[in-house]
């Protein structure tokens, strides 16, 4: 009995008779047909029943090994395989190996199994040995304990329904249950809602374990917990339907969607949330949350009526009371006669009645515990349906007429109409006298808004929001009726934010403001807010025209809000779900960053200079510091002009100096940190950008490139083709360095704080062959500066011998490296302050006097009095412009530093000393001091 395939000529498959066993037929053979098929792969499936295991292998009677294989079909025949991945249930057909009943097939092997069924709980599998011809025989396995014993056996006849899948685990088989039909036979049915789903246990006889039971992927059998019982019953694309469990000897049925003439009790797990089930045939059966009252039991006829006494806990099935008569009628009386549920309103009156067309309502003045909920004595309105008897008190309004009849047509003639304010938290509705003019009611039963027109009530038809003037809290009013195509509904905003207002003063006030559970209609202002409780923003572009816009990327706005002065931006942004899902965007007003913003449009920008001050506006081409930017993610905003268009985006940035548009302030940015503004008066500073100073290859023999500027042609140094920038700031106005003004920088080569100007540059026309103290030279790419403490040469002078090559120290080296390591030192050449950073030498005058340690290159500061008196210390006097030396005074002379310090020089002894105490310092406003005790 092994797999043969065979190239025919013939088309189709073709399946030789073997084996015969218990009246069923397995073929032996199976004879693939290349002919019209092509090439490819075939999944066959070889059935072979009495199938029993051997050293790991599925093998029949005679130890022949089969089972689930494939045929690749090629142009030399076929060639068999095993199929992989594939998890199957198979009857052990080794009569002898009673206590392992079950093969199970993984992707590699096979093994048996016991069975774990136990009395009166039996086990289903999906039979991998079925033969597919004929739905519903032999597709399941029955597992079942009889006493001692456990047999399994392949189920000649199927009844069709959905079984317990015993063979269901998240990592194996994933499908909790078994579906069979006639017409697709059985099938594996997976079950992912987190709410709970019903089926018929399609193996029950009885109501024990007749229904099964799925909620947050478990499923397990149940027994009904009374008779009757009533669940909703889950159908996969189609509506659900109703299970009845009503005989305790028979199995539960499943009865398809259809229009119920009253309510079922609900049993299934969420009976004390949703008590009943209401059936309809179109929208299925569902399970319900019912207001406290009387309901039509259409479930047990010997106990016509449910009843619902507390809320969030379950209802409960009764007999009807008999109707009293007339004179003993009291209201909150009712009774259930011939198919109608009848309510008495007043004492000593008939009852009223719902047809099956319209609804009734009532007002009664119900004694203590005359009906359900009510435990004193309650004027309420009651509304009567045909299948249901229940207090009304939907937040709103509502009209009625002198019938007790629902009014939805408002006419000129209002004198019959009882108009009743509503309150879903206190439970009552109250008459009210009339309407307030001008204002907006929610009609709660008709979904429509209805406006006081001179004391006269109209339906008022729109699509958008007016405030609900009505539903008040104290002295509030939290909620605006919101309109569209004909059906209203009452809201609370949850959050701070606009709406459109569509109401009768729209052309005074455009907008609608709800904040701290207060809504009010506003005068609006060019600008933008935020909309809709926080789902987009407002652009209104005049005083009386707003329009809303939902938001679907990260963008931000401009506040022209109440809140604007504290929360100057409108952010926009995802919100995340779990594993960085999206799954909603959401505005609200932000504190603003000073700095410049993205927002909705590339060809603006928006401007905060301080938290509470932000304006729009179309930029220039330029660099812009980036608000948005973060320590850990540093990102710099870059205004390019493509076709006379100037477009914004964000770019990376490198370390170095960017151009602003305000002269005086460059951005400054540092890798691992945000970018930050610098205002600057004079200095030089390392772009951030590279510049190309030669386009074109040129032969090693040429000492310097051409390039052109201004129409003439300028001499650039050899070293390469690409350098970066270099800006510099006089008296608060920055430029990039021309390339003929690079080139008069000299390219220095750099040893242990000793600098040369290399010969390769030194060879260019425009060469610039030595500096002073106070200047700088650079590496070849100009990425890193050198600060001249000393006269810098050509390396061939020094060589040559020359000895006047230090002319401002004693000391063996001229520069140093600028770099972060000078941050806070004050160097010092002549009467000029120069102070050192990252890519960055800046001269210092910022107004003040400074006792600077020369030697050190240290501003002097704290108690102790010796290092002012420090022979490397000067004393210089900067006026914001320029700072000079100041030479010792010739009479007593009293100084307050920088640093806050009152200093008297004594001529005498020729020393400074604290002119009153170490702990008397200066403190400083308005351009004027006085002395203060204690550190400032």
């Amino acid at each position: 009995m092994a797999l043969m395939v065979t190239s025919s000529r013939s088309s189709g498959i073709k399946r030789d008779v073997g084996i015969t066993r218990g009246g069923r037929r397995g073929p032996n053979t199976i004879t693939v047909a290349k002919n019209g098929l092509g090439t490819g792969i075939v999944v066959v499936r070889v059935f072979i029943w009495g199938v029993f295991l051997t050293r790991g292998k599925l093998t029949a009677i005679h130890n022949q090994i089969i089972i689930l294989g494939f045929v690749v079909l090629t142009d030399h025949g076929g060639i068999g395989g095993k199929i992989d991945n594939v998890v199957t249930i198979y009857k052990n057909g080794n009569d002898n190996e009673t206590e392992n009943p079950i093969i199970k097939c993984g992707s590699t092997s096979c093994k048996t199994y016991e069975s774990t069924a136990s009395e009166n709980n039996n086990e289903y599998y999906k039979n991998a040995g079925d033969d597919g011809e004929t739905a519903l025989q032999y597709d399941i396995i029955e597992c079942s304990k009889q006493g001692e014993s456990k047999t399994c056996t392949e189920v000649s006849e199927v009844n069709e329904g959905v079984y317990l899948n015993s063979y269901y685990s998240e990592t194996g088989d994933t499908q909790q249950l078994i579906q069979c039909s006639s017409d697709s036979g059985c099938v594996g049915l997976r079950s992912d809602s987190k709410d709970g789903e019903y089926y018929v246990n399609a193996e029950a006889q009885t109501s024990a374990n007749a229904i099964i039971l799925c909620i947050n992927k478990k499923c397990e059998k149940q027994s009904p917990p009374a008779i009757p019982s009533f669940f909703v019953g889950y159908v996969m694309e189609e509506a659900d339907g109703l299970i009845k469990c009503t005989d305790k000897n028979t199995a539960c049925e499943f009865k398809p969607a259809f229009t119920s003439n009253g309510y079922y009790l609900n049993s299934g797990y969420n009976k004390a949330q949703n008590q009943t089930i209401l059936c309809d045939s179109s929208d299925g059966c569902a399970s319900l949350k019912v207001d406290l009252g009387y309901y039509v039991n259409e479930g047990e006829p010997e106990k016509p009526i449910i009843k619902c006494d507390k809320e969030g806990n379950e209802c409960t099935a009764m007999e009807s009371p008999t109707c009293p008569d007339i004179e003993e009628a009291i209201p909150g009386n009712y009774c259930y006669v011939k198919g109608q549920l009848n309510f008495f309103p007043e004492n000593n009156s008939t009852s009223v009645a719902a047809s099956k067309s319209e609804d009734i309502y009532a007002f009664a003045l119900i004694p203590d515990n005359g009906f359900p909920g009510i435990k004193r004595e309650t004027g309420s309105l009651f509304k009567i349906s045909r299948y249901y008897i229940n207090r009304f008190y939907q937040s709103g309004v509502i009209m009625i007429d002198k019938n007790g009849k629902l009014v939805d047509n408002l006419s000129s003639d209002q004198s019959d109409i009882t108009l009743y304010d509503c309150n879903d938290s206190t439970k009552v509705c109250t008459k009210k006298p009339g309407c307030t003019s001008n204002t907006y009611m929610y009609d709660t039963e008709n979904k429509k808004a209805i406006f006081c027109n001179n004391g006269k009530l109209e339906y008022y038809e729109f699509n958008g929001y007016v405030v609900d003037s009505n539903r008040a809290v104290g002295s509030n009013h939290p909620y605006i009726i919101q309109c569209e195509k004909g059906k209203c509904s009452s809201v609370r905003p949850k959050t701070t934010s606009y709406y459109e207002n569509s109401g009768y003063d729209a052309t005074t006030n455009a907008l609608i403001q709800c904040s701290n559970n207060n809504c009010y209609t506003v005068s609006a202002e060019v600008g933008y807010y935020v909309g809709h409780n926080g789902s987009g923003v407002i652009q209104c572009t005049s005083t009386t025209s707003c329009t809303y816009n939902t938001v679907s990327s990260k963008v931000k706005y401009v506040n022209a809000g109440s809140d604007k002065a504290s929360n100057a931006i409108i952010e926009c942004s995802s919100t995340k779900g779990k594993n960085g899902f999206t799954y909603g965007y959401g505005c609200s007003s932000d504190k603003a960053k000073i700095g410049y913003y993205l927002t909705y449009s590339n060809t603006l920008l928006i401007q905060c200079t301080s938290p509470s001050n932000c304006v729009e506006f179309t930029p220039t081409v330029n660099y812009y510091d980036n608000a948005d930017s973060t320590e850990g993610s540093s990102n710099i905003i870059n205004c390019t002009q493509t076709s006379q268009v100037i477009t914004c985006a964000t770019e990376a940035t490198n370390n170095g100096f960017y151009m602003s548009s305000v002269p005086n302030v460059l951005i400054r940015c540092k890798s691992g940190s945000k970018c930050r503004t610098v205002v600057v008066k004079n200095g030089i500073f390392r772009g951030a950008l590279k510049n190309f100073t030669n386009g074109s290859k040129r032969s090693s023999d040429d000492a310097d490139v051409d390039v052109e500027e201004d129409g003439r042609s300028v001499a650039m140094p050899r070293d390469t083709d690409e350098a970066y920038g270099i800006i510099r700031c006089i008296a608060g106005k920055c430029s990039l360095l021309s390339p003929s003004e690079v080139a008069g920088i000299p390219v220095c080569e750099f040893n242990n704080n000793k600098c040369y100007i290399t010969l390769e540059y030194a060879m260019t026309k425009s060469a610039t062959t030595s500096i002073s103290a106070g200047n700088i030279c650079t590496n070849a790419d100009r990425s890193v500066f050198y600060f001249a403490t000393d006269t810098v040469v050509v390396k061939p002078n020094v060589i040559s011998g020359v000895t006047a090559t230090y002319v401002y120290t004693t000391t063996n080296s001229n520069c140093l490296e600028v770099n972060d390591a000078y941050t806070d030192m004050y160097f010092t050449v002549g009467s000029n302050i120069y102070l050192l950073d990252q890519g960055s030498v800046l001269q210092f005058y910022e107004t003040g006097y400074y006792f600077i340690n020369t030697s050190k290159n240290a501003l002097v500061s704290g108690n102790d009095i010796d290092a002012y008196n420090d022979e490397n210390v000067k004393l210089y006097k900067c006026n914001g412009s320029s700072c000079s030396i100041i030479d010792k005074p010739e009479s007593l002379t009293y100084y307050a530093d920088v640093n806050k310090r009152i200093l008297k020089y004594n001529v005498n002894s020729d020393s400074y000393s604290f002119a009153y105490s170490k702990d008397i310092t200066c403190i400083f406003a308005n351009n004027k001091w006085r002395i203060g005790f204690g550190q400032v």
